[in-house]
């Protein structure tokens, strides 16, 4: 199927790519800013650490969302020796991460050094699914950073609440805001547009 309609498969991989980027990224400063005030509020005072774990994770979840999307194109491609090998890369990367982590015997470092090289390694992986599909990244990334700044606009209100150490019913307010705001947008630029 890729070889026979190259130019239907880029176009396939590029608009799944970018719709996803649209429907999720909007969302990344909302939700970086607020995981460590959510997690402790859903699952109780215990969870403080976890949620700052989760704010590590961010980068990583996100362009994983894209990944898990757009895997098969590696079969579809066949390019299963060159992905297995990358794939072995990186998880001898993790585990050096991991082992670095555990030998230093520092909890919150092993988490940032995991979570960096799992960044890494799904980041690389993206690109590498874009450069076989011969889609260009940099259409790509100007898409991400697009909507990076959409969603930094949406944080607005969370970040003016860890300047002025707003609490409360006040900063769930300003939690709301944010999220409707999201939603909306999401609304008015993508169901809508499907509609018409």
């Amino acid at each position: 199927a890729a070889k026979k309609n190259q130019k239907n498969f880029k176009i396939f991989v590029s608009n799944i790519s970018e719709n996803i980027i649209k429907l999720i990224f909007p969302t990344f400063f909302v939700v970086l800013f607020s995981l460590k005030d959510v997690v402790p509020f859903v699952f109780g005072e215990k969870w403080i650490i976890s949620g700052t774990f989760c704010t590590y994770m961010c980068v990583w979840f996100y362009f994983k969302i894209i990944y898990n999307s757009l895997d098969n194109t590696v079969n579809l491609k066949k390019k299963i020796k060159e992905d297995f090998y990358l794939k072995l890369f990186f998880l001898i990367l993790k585990s050096c991460a991991l082992l670095l982590g555990v030998y230093l015997g520092d909890v919150f470092l092993t988490v940032i050094l995991f979570v960096s090289a799992s960044t890494i390694s799904i980041v690389v992986n993206v690109i590498w699914i874009h450069y076989i599909s011969k889609v260009k990244f940099s259409k790509i990334f100007k898409t991400i950073f697009s909507n990076i700044l959409i969603s930094f606009l949406f944080s607005i209100p969370i970040l003016l609440s860890y300047i002025f150490k707003i609490e409360g019913v006040f900063k769930f307010m300003i939690y709301l805001i944010s999220f409707l705001s999201f939603i909306f947008f999401i609304y008015i630029n993508i169901i809508k547009k499907t509609k018409n």
